[in-house]
């Protein structure tokens, strides 16, 4: 079963565009969107695991210049029993 998060991230002001294009050119990441409110972008990652989102996060999204903040929201599949 695939892995999914949606990682909230707060960005330096005037870096919002350059973040979004170098996030959106990460593999793993399916969609990265601009929002209003506490955060300045969201991004969607589907992946084998969690521990490679995590990786992913720390590794290529945290180490762009601009990124101030991340936090990680993994997606957890309901199944009623």
């Amino acid at each position: 079963m695939m892995a999914e998060a949606f990682i909230l991230i707060n960005v330096s002001a005037g870096k919002v565009i350059d973040v979004l294009k170098a996030i959106g050119g990460i593999d793993g990441v399916s969609e990265v969107l601009v929002v209003s409110g506490p955060y300045d972008l969201i991004a969607r990652i589907k992946a084998d695991d969690f521990n490679t989102i995590a990786n992913l996060v720390l590794d290529r999204i945290q180490a762009i210049d601009g990124v101030i903040a991340t936090i990680t929201c993994n997606v957890v599949k309901h199944e009623e029993g």
